[in-house]
């Protein structure tokens, strides 16, 4: 768990390490002190690029294109350099490649080769869902800006094909930014988001649409309550799509539902968080799965960081309120597994 801070607008340099063998944590340093870094891992190196901070006195955000990698054979770190600057990152892997994105520029490593190429999206937008499936990934949705209006969001799906080194553009059910992505059992899931529009109206929503690469089709499903800004991540066969805004208006907006789909036997289930939060990283290992952080407010006011760190044991199917990092500073943080 790296970077974040203590409260919304803070930044670290603190990267909390859960070992899920035993139990345990343990901490350690990444180069620069900074928040909002995407990452990713890929055959035993975890990457954390991009980000900003916000320096004491100043207006401005610092932005980086610094990449922290770990190796977890060697336990070393190394840094690379990304070909730009940017602040609020993704980052996803698929075989051979780790790509960053600000929601406009992509820039994609080969690892072999340690190049860099780069491209834009079809549109800019941030708050997308992004996740791969097999050599593809997708980023999906998306918010296009504060104060436009028709539309506010879209519902643009770029997909890359890292074999062919291809783009394709194809298109969510409805335009929505503030979705949880992932994939499982070789399919693509984009859950929730929200739709405001100029007058106000809209929300979150409980659409869950699905890809299916091997037949270049998509269905619907819902989560079993409406809600943005949650996070997934996958055991296996089994997807979980936890936490978010239920109503941005309400006094109690947040959410500590947890929607588990099993892919094997198409078939849903609900579970809870210790505490309702929105803005939680989450990860799975060792057969776990982990939702970190978070933070709630009431009426957008009045926020709460947490460090609560609720761990899912998918072998007996339990849910608790793991230990949490000595050093946690509670507040959502770039996530990766190894």
């Amino acid at each position: 768990f790296a970077g974040h801070g203590s409260n919304l607008l803070d930044v670290s340099d603190v990267v909390d390490v859960y070992d899920a063998s035993t139990e345990t944590w343990s901490t350690m340093l990444i180069s620069a002190t900074r928040r909002d870094m995407g990452a990713a891992t890929l055959d035993g190196m975890a990457y954390f690029g991009g980000g900003h901070s916000i320096q004491p006195g100043s207006n401005m955000p610092d932005v980086f294109d610094v990449v922290d990698v770990f190796d977890v054979g060697s336990g070393s770190w190394s840094t690379l350099q990304l070909p730009t600057v940017r602040g609020d990152t993704e980052a996803v892997a698929v075989p051979g490649q780790v790509l960053f994105t600000d929601g406009w520029r992509v820039d994609i490593l080969d690892v072999a080769s340690g190049a860099w190429t780069s491209t834009l999206l079809s549109i800019f937008r941030y708050d997308m869902g992004v996740t791969s499936v097999g050599g593809l990934v997708f980023f999906a949705g998306g918010n296009l800006g504060i104060g436009q209006c028709a539309p506010l969001q879209t519902a643009n799906v770029d997909i890359y094909d890292s074999v062919s080194g291809t783009w394709t553009v194809s298109a969510l059910s409805s335009a929505r930014a503030g979705i949880g992505a992932t994939n499982v059992g070789g399919r693509a899931m984009f859950a929730g988001g929200y739709t405001p529009t100029c007058s106000g109206a809209g929300g979150p929503v409980d659409t869950v649409d699905v890809f299916d690469p091997s037949t270049n089709a998509w269905t619907v499903m819902t989560l079993s309550v409406p809600r943005s800004g949650l996070t997934a991540t996958t055991i296996g066969d089994t997807a979980f799509f936890a936490g978010g805004w239920e109503n941005f208006h309400s006094i109690q907006p947040h959410s500590s539902v947890v929607d588990i789909y099993d892919a094997a036997a198409d078939r849903w289930s609900t579970s809870a968080l210790a505490i309702e939060r929105s803005g939680m990283a989450s990860t799975a290992v060792g057969g776990r799965a982990l939702f970190a952080g978070g933070f709630t407010s009431v009426l957008l006011a009045a926020t709460t960081i947490h460090e609560a760190v609720d761990i899912f044991d998918h072998s007996i199917g339990v849910g608790y309120c793991g230990p949490a990092s000595p050093n946690s500073t509670g507040a959502p943080a770039a996530l990766t597994a190894l």
